[in-house]
């Protein structure tokens, strides 16, 4: 059986961790509901936990009484402040006010009355425990009316809402299904010594600091646990192992069964080959996977790579988008992909491509300051089912809830240099799967790659309209000069023969002067 040593470090440990992801959280969003209460409620287990390692470590009846009635203090908030997160994670703070104002004001009721006899009327020795607390009726009540409901309520509106979330909100019910499943249990099995039960030692405490790491995992960083894709990638690495493990295994082998010492170069050679061979085995294997089991199993540094190959070659934009696209079709199998980009006014937003995206007759959607200084402009990523749960406020509604009616589930800045050159919206998968932090990251490359590239395309078109109109206007000056070439050529030849009737007439006049002067000489 365990001692008290390690209840008193495992409870201790709980506090710690749980203060710790209260302030993460807080401090993360401090206008958030859903992080305020979830703060609040990792605070209440901190104040439980830490009084439960202090109580195992009094040393009269006086001093675990009021330790052991301080951690049930911190057990009565948790089931109030849990109710208030659970509703507020699932959008249903709103309707439900009433019910959270009647648990809080039950929650203030049964604290009042926590260091009360009929709360917890004594101590005594159980087991290890020399001062293990016992509950009296009102205790009892409170379990009744307050922890039992609050577990199964919010059980079964995270089943029923998880019907209804994409790939996202799936995951993130799912941890805090799990944490509540095994938070719950392994704090109840304190309630057994509680009711004078020695059936089972309070080990699955130590389980309790799951709520808190889960729950806030859920909200803020789930992206980085993506079970699915662990297991597929596992899956695939395991394959590529046993394909060149196996064969090169044999081969040592019969090196070791027939050539004995001599077998030292043969097998270096063999571990050689097999390192050489490794990378085209697991392409293999990739596109297997891809192609008869899984639709987001990818390498994403041969993705990268690919793409940024392809968009050198590319000097049209259309032709990039559609590259950008058909990429996206064929590693991420995506339902629908846009590209959109503001106006000269920098108010709105233009569709410059769209597949897939029902827009409902729309072209033109408002910028959001907002969302553009906190994301687009530090070239961040917009998700949009976490801006929902970590950002949907008066500034960021209208703009979410049209992400949300779009079925937009990214939003990637195409950035060059601190100019947004654009915007790449991506829908969901046609597995349902959610966008996981590799796929994040892959994406994030490509944006960046598009950007440049389309930026590329718009100075290479720039350039071609500059050369075509110099040309035109080298053409039109050229004609012109033709033109007047012509008519300089004509009053050159007019002049020519202006100038030859001035000489006849010259020539006349000099005759004519000639003939008259001798005729007045002649008598």
């Amino acid at each position: 059986m365990l001692n008290l040593s390690f209840y008193i470090i495992t409870h201790f440990v709980i506090a710690f961790v749980s203060l710790f992801v209260s302030y993460i959280v807080f401090t993360r969003n401090k206008k958030s509901i859903t992080h305020i209460t979830l703060a609040l409620f990792s605070f209440s287990i901190t104040l439980w936990s830490a009084a439960y390692a202090i109580w195992l470590l009094s040393d009269s009846y006086s001093q675990a009484l009021f330790w052991s009635r301080m951690l049930n203090l911190g057990a009565t908030l948790i089931p109030a402040f849990l109710l208030h997160w659970v509703l507020s994670f699932l959008g249903y703070d709103k309707k439900k006010k009433w019910l959270i104002l009647f648990y809080y004001i039950l929650t203030l009721f049964f604290a009042l009355f926590s260091f009360s006899k009929s709360y917890i009327w004594g101590v005594k020795e159980v087991g290890v425990f020399p001062y293990w607390p016992q509950i009296n009726w009102l205790y009892a009540i409170f379990l009744i009316i307050c922890w039992i409901p609050i577990f199964f309520f919010s059980f079964f509106l995270l089943i029923r809402e998880y019907k209804n979330k994409n790939a996202v909100g799936r995951l993130q019910i799912i941890y805090v299904l799990l944490g509540l499943i095994i938070g719950f249990l392994g704090g109840s099995t304190n309630y057994l010594l509680m009711f004078g039960l020695n059936i089972l030692p309070p080990i699955g405490s130590a389980l309790v600091v799951l709520f808190p790491v889960l729950f806030s995992y859920a909200v803020i960083k789930h992206r980085l646990m993506d079970i699915k894709l662990v297991l597929r990638k596992s899956t695939v690495l395991l394959f590529s192992l046993l394909t060149i493990f196996i064969p090169a295994g044999g081969v040592m082998y019969l090196f070791n069964q027939y050539l004995g010492q001599l077998s030292v170069w043969p097998n270096f050679f063999v571990l050689v080959i097999g390192v050489l061979v490794y990378p085209s085995v697991q392409n293999y294997y990739y596109r297997v996977a891809n192609k008869y089991f899984f639709t987001s199993l990818y390498d994403s540094a041969q993705v990268i790579s690919d793409v940024s190959n392809g968009l050198k070659m590319i000097l049209d934009t259309q032709k990039v988008f559609d590259f950008i696209h058909s990429t996206m079709v064929n590693v991420f199998h995506v339902k629908s992909f846009g590209v959109i980009s503001l106006d000269s006014k920098g108010k709105n937003y233009e569709i410059l491509y769209n597949a897939g995206v029902d827009t409902k007759g729309k072209n033109k959607f408002p910028k959001n300051d907002f969302l553009s200084e906190n994301f687009l402009n530090r070239d961040e990523i917009i998700v949009t089912e976490e801006a929902r749960n970590n950002y949907y406020n008066n500034k960021t509604k209208d703009t979410i809830d049209l992400l949300t009616d779009l079925e937009i589930e990214i939003l990637i800045p195409l950035n060059v240099k601190d100019q947004e050159v654009g915007l790449l919206a991506l829908g969901p998968k046609e597995s349902g799967e959610m966008y996981n932090n590799e796929d994040l990251k892959v994406l994030e490359v490509i944006g960046s790659q598009m950007g440049v590239a389309l930026n590329n395309a718009q100075l290479y078109t720039e350039v071609k309209n500059f050369n075509i109109k110099l040309k035109k206007e080298v053409d039109d000056a050229t004609a012109e000069l033709h033109t007047t070439n012509k008519r300089l050529q004509t009053i050159t030849d007019r002049l020519a023969s202006a100038n030859d009737q001035l000489r006849k007439l010259d020539n006349a006049k000099s005759e004519f002067i000639s003939i008259a002067s001798h005729q007045l000489r002649t008598p």
